[in-house]
């Protein structure tokens, strides 16, 4: 098996060549060797073979093995993208949207995603979803994105399911649909997607499109605040502090609000003021209650401005 590996096949077929490249590229049988891998892609690519191509449109993109070169990447998606290979179309569409190797054009971007979505590449129908929804190098059809967005989440595409339960909830292309919000967003948040879980949290809490369950709330508000989610880690700190589906904690509820405030959350700032004038969870302090109460108003949030105002300070900055 090893000598099949290690030598140019004869004949020369394209996906025996492309074959040996990937065993070469990912070390399968043989020790991982990137030149070699390079040399049979090249092989493989040269005689029309699409993986191949698109392989090495890889390489120049990203400097494996070759030195970056944007052009010659666009060059090799271009090839690969005519004979109709799906994931060549959607890089090409890539391509095209960040203006890697040849001029930023959303229109292209747009039609090549649609020529991968239509062959099933989700990736592209994710792509192309977005697009239609913001209208990004094509007409803005919400109807369209939910179509792309369905086809890609019946798949198991975690982005897509989340995207679609956004337009359930706020019914975009999709007459309202709380439950079906509910379904999309579980489906997200059980593969890990942290919006996701951050929101479903809220769903359980809320009891939107489910029945209210406080534990559950709290299940999914853990797993988004531990990935680092400041709207899960600011949820947390106000049921330790009101007391929703825990018992009141304020050590807990000021560790979550400080987490969250780290990160810039504005109504987590207003809070910090309120732990530190009072000395909840943390030593009392009235210049860090202070400081924490102006730096929610510079974020907006409209009670701290007021606050100020009340306070006597007439400028929030």
């Amino acid at each position: 098996m090893t000598d099949n590996i290690s030598k140019e096949p004869k004949p020369a077929d394209p996906a025996e060549l492309f074959e040996i490249g990937e065993a070469n590229y990912l070390g399968t049988m043989v020790p991982r060797d990137l030149n070699q891998a390079l040399k049979f892609w090249r092989l493989a690519a040269d005689q029309g073979f699409p993986p191949a191509q698109n392989r090495m449109a890889q390489a120049y993109r990203q400097g494996l093995g070759v030195g970056l070169d944007p052009e010659e990447s666009f060059n090799w998606l271009v090839k690969a993208a005519e004979t109709g290979y799906s994931p060549a179309q959607f890089n090409l569409g890539q391509s095209y949207y960040y203006g890697l190797g040849v001029e930023k054009d959303l229109a292209q971007a747009a039609k090549c995603w649609r020529l991968a979505a239509d062959q099933g590449h989700d990736k592209a129908r994710c792509n192309l979803a977005q697009a239609y929804f913001i209208g990004q190098g094509l007409e803005k059809d919400s109807v369209q994105a939910v179509k792309y967005w369905r086809l890609a989440a019946d798949n198991g595409m975690v982005e897509a399911q989340f995207c679609l339960s956004q337009a359930y909830y706020q019914g975009q292309g999709v007459e309202q649909d709380l439950l079906q919000a509910a379904v999309f967003c579980s489906l997200a948040a059980d593969q890990g997607h942290v919006h996701a879980q951050q929101i479903l949290g809220s769903f359980y809490f809320n009891g939107e499109g489910l029945d209210q369950d406080l534990e559950q709330a709290l299940k999914y508000w853990r797993l988004a605040a531990g990935k680092g989610q400041a709207e899960a880690q600011f949820c947390l700190s106000q049921a330790y502090f009101h007391g929703q589906g825990v018992m009141i904690d304020f050590d807990q509820a000021f560790k979550y609000c400080q987490l969250a405030a780290d990160q810039g959350h504005a109504e987590a700032c207003f809070y910090l003021w309120i732990f530190y004038s009072n000395g909840q969870g943390v030593k009392q302090d009235f210049d860090k209650a202070r400081e924490y109460l102006r730096r929610s108003s510079n974020r907006g949030f409209a009670p701290a401005s007021e606050k100020l105002l009340e306070l006597g300070f007439s400028s929030p900055h």
